[in-house]
């Protein structure tokens, strides 16, 4: 199911693997021998760059904040419910859970994102459902059309596998949905939730491996672990150091699958594979924010500002401004 974002992330890394010479070769003409971010600004050719393909450097415009300690003072809660009808009950209690459940009516569930201090509408929301099996429920979502092109996403063995529902009719604020006869706990979600506990299991994936090692970026407020993986040439005499981040946005679930197919093909019993080991360190940070990835909160445009736009100082976020240290560090060869 997942197998075409590995397809691609294998081929991301081939290309990445051909053009970081260039990379390099452009900032030593320039003299800099200092990376702290690359952006790729190119005109699409078959290989995903084109003949033009240069790096060039690019900041965020950040929201005004002048209190250096803003973060000490939001709001960090989750909102969890479970609202029951007579049948079956709607829940999100657990990790990645969101939504506000407005009434249960016969099947039909009325609901809604939680936006939470999300800034703004978005699109994120994920519900299990226990009790419901062989019923046929209608979603109706009442303030936004949070259903994409593939539909929802339904898992029926709490997270470990995902299959796209699809939309009827181009609805975007309403499907019906069959429960199987044999599923009596389902999920349903916007995307294929990713959390730290499906992280756990990719790792589960790689028991001794000796290219691999794990650590502890920091702790967020809410006392949570952001794991970060580091592998291929970890010895500190690599040419080339990568590094890769996703959930900047807590809600943007389907990038953690890519970098899945991408660490698996660094750790490929192949030439692309030998390549990295050879070549290349790397480190992976599956969740910048930790907390926001398992409270199930969206994450886009969090007051006063979130993760993506909070990479310069003064950092609202512990886990932004840990990591602006760690890459520093890590990208001009410091050891730490």
């Amino acid at each position: 199911m997942l197998s075409d974002a590995f397809s691609s992330s294998k081929n991301a890394l081939t290309t990445i693997s051909r053009y970081l010479d260039r990379i390099v070769a452009h900032f030593r003409q320039q003299g800099d021998t200092r990376v702290s971010r690359i952006d790729f600004a190119t005109q699409r050719g078959e290989d995903g760059f084109g003949s033009d393909w240069h790096p060039s450097r690019k900041t965020h415009e950040l929201m005004p904040n002048s209190d250096n300690n803003a973060g000490k003072n939001m709001n960090w809660s989750r909102r969890a419910m479970t609202t029951t009808s007579d049948v079956f009950e709607v829940s999100t209690e657990f990790p990645g859970g969101n939504a506000i459940i407005e009434s249960i009516v016969g099947d039909t569930i009325r609901l809604k994102p939680d936006l939470r201090d999300t800034e703004g509408n978005w699109f994120y929301w994920s519900i299990r459902i226990k009790g419901a099996a062989g019923r046929k429920l209608n979603l109706v979502f009442t303030e936004q059309n949070p259903l994409a092109d593939r539909g929802p996403a339904m898992s029926l063995d709490q997270g470990r596998t995902w299959r796209w529902l699809g939309r009827q009719d181009g609805a975007r604020d309403r499907i019906t949905i069959t429960i199987p006869a044999d599923s009596d706990d389902v999920i349903l979600s916007f995307g294929m939730n990713y959390t730290l506990r499906t992280w756990h299991r990719f790792l589960d994936t790689l028991p001794g491996e000796p290219r691999v090692k794990l650590r502890t970026l920091v702790q967020t407020r809410q006392g949570r672990d952001v794991p970060m993986l580091q592998t291929a040439r970890t010895d500190g005499k690599a040419p080339y150091r990568l590094l890769l981040t996703a959930r900047s946005h807590a809600c943007e679930m389907m990038a953690n699958y890519v970098m899945e197919g991408m660490l698996q093909s660094m750790l490929a019993d192949d030439e692309l594979g030998q390549w990295f080991t050879e070549n290349v360190e790397v480190t992976a940070v599956p969740f910048v924010d930790m907390d926001g990835v398992e409270n199930g909160d969206q994450g886009k445009n969090r007051k006063p500002r979130d993760h993506n736009r909070d990479y310069a100082p003064p950092h609202v976020h512990v886990e932004t401004g840990a990591l602006v240290k760690w890459a520093a560090d890590f990208l001009t060869g410091v050891r730490r």
